[in-house]
């Protein structure tokens, strides 16, 4: 939920600040996205981890799949809000773009805590642990 947040704030800070502060403030912005990227990583794998061994290969799968959709987003919105020196399609394709990504983090990280309250998760986990 935490990188949701921050993939929200980003078009803003870049659309209303001035250059030097937006791009100081996108770095910050992506320091603590990437912490919180690594928390996740590491916990999708580490439970994956614990598990049979295609539920790695799933998580590897979503890795690739996220990666190419993620790209495909982004060419839909360029194709739908070409950039144009004096209008605000940029601002509106980046807008379309990161609040689809957030919307698609939310749903991922609820699903994530489904995921991890099913009873074969919590089985292997245990197993894991023991």
């Amino acid at each position: 939920m935490v990188i949701a947040v921050l993939v929200m704030i980003i078009p803003f800070v870049t659309q209303y600040l001035d250059p030097t502060p937006g791009f100081f403030s996108c770095i910050v912005i992506l320091i603590f996205f990437g912490a919180a990227g690594g928390v996740v990583q590491g916990s999708v794998f580490g439970i994956a981890g614990m598990l049979p061994g295609k539920f790695m290969g799933a998580v590897m799968f979503g890795n690739g799949l996220s990666g190419i959709t993620i790209n495909f987003l982004r060419a839909i919105c360029l194709l739908i809000f070409p950039p144009k020196a004096d209008s605000d399609n940029s601002f509106y394709g980046a807008m379309v773009y990161f609040v689809l990504a957030a919307v698609i983090l939310v749903i991922s990280s609820l699903a994530f805590v489904y995921f991890i309250k099913l009873p074969i998760v919590q089985y292997h986990v245990r197993k894991g642990t023991a």
